[in-house]
């Protein structure tokens, strides 16, 4: 992926690091020069060093990179920010299990299955994706197979079952699950709503619920977290980015995700999300 032109060109600018308590200094220096910039968790404790000075008249990119290098940090652009944090969270080094071939009777059975993907019974529906996940990675190229189908419900649900099986190997950060829904035109709307406007926001050591309350109060965003998962705490400041890139970092930092229903957004587990996509899971 081609940098940013933004990320050349000299800066001056002496970079102090020291710990995690530094981190919305950090993104705000770098939003001045125009860098949008979104810090993944990680425990200051994993870090090389903790305290990382770095002398000025550098590019932008080359002080991320020299703040990267003695910390242990990595960084990679994700929804229109540049994210730092550990490199393991980006590029994971364990890939998905060799897919086993099936056998005769379990691809025809399999065959069977992703035509029932698209029965007018919702029931039948749902037991043929629990059955198909079943089968493991083997499945996965008859999935990808269907994906010129003209059976909008086949091709998406086929696509919902191989990031299932996909899942725990993926990295965590990737596409919102909003934007694998087949919507209501209700529900488009909302994620019309989130693709559009750019909020200004700055937070520091907010949990998830106050940045929702927030959201909810000046940009009309209805919203349900499970469980307690609202406690999370952000650290960030937005630099134009819109809002649905806004909630892919700030939830995907912490191994949520979210979809709409109801005209609210849905703020769950990776696996509590996929469970209402995929509900094999």
């Amino acid at each position: 992926m081609p940098v940013p032109d933004h990320f050349e060109g000299p800066v001056t600018v002496y970079l102090n690091f020291e710990g995690k308590d530094d981190l919305v200094g950090i993104i705000q220096l770098l939003h001045k020069m125009g860098l949008p910039v979104y810090f993944d968790r990680f425990k200051t404790a994993n870090l090389i060093h903790t305290q990382v000075s770095i002398p000025s008249s550098r590019s932008p990119l080359e002080l991320i990179d020299r703040l990267c290098l003695f910390t242990g940090l990595d960084y990679g652009f994700f929804h229109n920010a540049v994210v730092i944090g550990m490199p393991e969270r980006f590029w994971p080094s364990k890939g998905p299990p060799k897919a086993s071939d099936l056998d005769a009777a379990a691809l025809q059975r399999a065959r069977e299955l992703v035509e029932e993907l698209d029965d007018e019974s919702i029931e039948v529906r749902e037991s043929a994706t629990r059955e198909l996940v079943r089968l493991g990675m083997g499945v996965r190229p008859l999935l990808e197979a269907q994906r010129n189908r003209k059976e909008v419900e086949i091709v998406s649900r086929c696509a919902a079952i191989i990031r299932c099986l996909r899942l725990p190997w993926l990295g965590a950060f990737g596409p919102a699950a909003c934007l694998r829904q087949q919507l209501s035109a209700v529900d488009q709307r909302v994620l019309e709503h989130v693709r559009i406007v750019r909020p200004n926001l700055t937070f520091d050591k907010a949990t998830l619920c106050d940045i929702m309350i927030h959201l909810q109060k000046n940009h009309g965003v209805d919203y349900a977290i499970t469980g307690d998962h609202g406690r999370h705490v952000v650290t960030m400041a937005s630099a134009g980015q819109t809002l649905l890139d806004l909630l892919s970092l700030i939830t995907q930092s912490n191994d949520l995700d979210f979809i709409v229903k109801d005209r609210k957004l849905i703020i769950d587990t990776r696996e509590g999300i996929e469970k209402r996509l995929c509900p094999s899971k």
